[in-house]
């Protein structure tokens, strides 16, 4: 498990139309709702050929328009892949705003 300190993250998904499966991409920002902004993300993690993303302790928002999820407010991030799954554990400030 890996601890990242951003103030944001947006989920997304990425398919790879040659094997017919889905990655995630996760942007990592220092600054509350990036998509927003414009700004690009200060680190980006790619998993290709994921099942699924368990997301534990938050709160968060899902964007319509890009079947995006966006966790804002946080104090750090403890991200793992283990067996084509992702578990995020979130340490969100007390009031998170949406």
């Amino acid at each position: 498990m890996t601890v990242y300190k951003y103030k944001s993250v947006i989920i997304s998904r990425k398919k790879d139309k040659k094997n017919d499966t889905y990655g995630a991409l996760i942007a990592l920002f220092n600054i509350n709702d990036p998509h927003k902004s414009g700004k690009a993300p200060e680190e980006v993690l790619e998993y290709p050929d994921i099942k699924n993303v368990k997301i534990y302790n938050c709160s968060l928002k899902f964007l319509l328009g890009g079947n995006d999820l966006v966790i804002n407010d946080l104090e750090s991030i403890d991200i793992e892949e283990k067996k084509k799954r992702i578990y995020l554990k979130c340490r969100q400030k007390a009031n998170p705003s949406l």
